[in-house]
């Protein structure tokens, strides 16, 4: 029982912090925006990593 609830509380603290392809989308598109192409690079850069099939 005590390896079930570990188990369930390290999916729960994983997912929490983990962002989807949608948010770091938006963030690299936020960021072009304000001409921080460096910082929009980076988060394009994740949604490829994440997702390479996404167009």
């Amino acid at each position: 029982m005590k390896k079930l609830l570990f188990t369930l509380a390290l999916i729960v603290f994983f997912n929490s912090f983990g962002q989807t392809v949608e948010e770091y989308f938006n963030s690299g598109y936020d960021k072009a925006q304000v001409k921080d192409y460096y910082g929009a690079i980076a988060d394009y850069t994740k949604v490829i990593e994440i997702n390479p099939n996404c167009v």
